[in-house]
């Protein structure tokens, strides 16, 4: 283990030609080359180093890949090349990519054999493209900017079973709607988006995913279950829904209107600087 040092370039660790796993982690490492001598890798960390971009990463043996908290904003070259994929990463089953500042699903699109996916803490804003990664059993987008799911998104995804998108802004129920597209769903968490904020929330995601069996880490009972289905014959959601969407019309109006605040202020602020 090398976490937490001072390592900004790890070339001379390509001679170690059979190591199997290697921890990087916490280093000032820019740019994650010099792998390709080393092919009996299975794990590396390079979480909380300096990485701002990625060239192509060729790893036969890599099953399990962490760049956690670093500055990735894209995965592809800029004449569109995929930095990573299935041709170069063939065994990769587990991506950790939290905190950074990626803002699309396909730039992993070539990395559809991925069993496990972690995306927390970026800048996604739906998952368009995620319903290529057919074989996800483990998928984590908890704290991005993520508003809607639409059910063609999540349709392929018969393997998922653990989904987390806690800290996004999802408030319509035909949300949970989409997920009850999920044959394998087990577990939910979608604790602090607006949704979750209404009074019969749990009930109707009780009712409406019924295959789900931990919601927001609470398991569901065959009573609650029942009593939620019972529940919801009466309950009108189209009408929820158009509510829904007026708060998020409201919301963008008022969150237009701040950033144009603080674009006057930062312009009032550069003018003094500049007297």
């Amino acid at each position: 283990m090398l976490s937490h040092n001072l390592i900004a370039d790890f070339t001379p660790i390509s001679a170690c030609k059979s190591l199997i796993y290697l921890d990087l982690e916490f280093n000032l490492i820019k740019q994650p080359g010099q792998l390709e001598r080393l092919k009996y890798f299975q794990k590396l960390n390079l979480a909380d180093n300096k990485i701002e971009e990625i060239n192509s990463i060729t790893q036969p043996a890599l099953e399990w890949l962490n760049l956690n908290n670093n500055y990735i904003s894209t995965l592809q070259s800029p004449g569109g090349t995929h930095m990573l994929s299935n041709e170069t990463l063939p065994l990769l089953k587990t991506l950790e990519l939290r905190g950074n500042k990626l803002a699309t699903i396909e730039d992993l699109s070539q990395m559809r054999k991925l069993e496990k996916l972690f995306l927390a803490q970026n800048k996604f804003v739906n998952l368009e493209g995620i319903e290529k990664f057919t074989n996800l059993k483990v998928l984590h987008l908890r704290s991005n900017l993520i508003k809607r799911i639409v059910m063609d998104n999540l349709s392929s995804l018969k393997a998922l079973e653990y989904l987390n998108l806690r800290g996004n802004y999802l408030r319509r129920f035909s949300d949970l709607q989409a997920f009850d597209t999920l044959p394998s769903l087990k577990r939910l968490n979608i604790m602090e988006n607006p949704i979750a904020e209404k009074e019969d929330y749990r009930q109707c995601a009780v009712a409406i995913i019924k295959r789900l069996k931990i919601l927001d880490k609470e398991r569901i009972s065959k009573s609650e279950r029942k009593e939620a289905l019972e529940y919801i014959e009466t309950k009108d959601f189209a009408e929820e829904d158009a509510v829904a969407n007026q708060e998020e019309a409201q919301q963008e109006i008022e969150d237009d209107q701040k950033e144009e605040e603080d674009q006057k202020d930062e312009e009032d602020q550069q003018d003094e600087d500049d007297e």
